[in-house]
């Protein structure tokens, strides 16, 4: 879900993926496609897009804890 709030907000800031970063990126991506299949993932990255910017952060440390 982080990816797409991620990716809301870059859209909304009008900023791109720095180059150095799109290759872990799509790493992750993959593994993701690889754990929950394309259709969980595309609904994952979905929901992210509709998050909150409190609630993005919210879960991004709340998973790091």
């Amino acid at each position: 879900m982080l990816y797409g709030a991620s990716r809301a907000l870059r859209e909304q800031l009008g900023v791109e993926t720095m180059p150095y970063e799109r290759k872990r990126v799509q790493e992750d991506l993959e593994t993701l496609w690889g754990e929950v299949g394309a259709d969980g993932a595309a609904n994952l990255f979905a929901k992210g897009r509709t998050m909150t910017l409190e609630k993005a952060f919210a879960l991004a440390t709340e998973a790091n804890l």
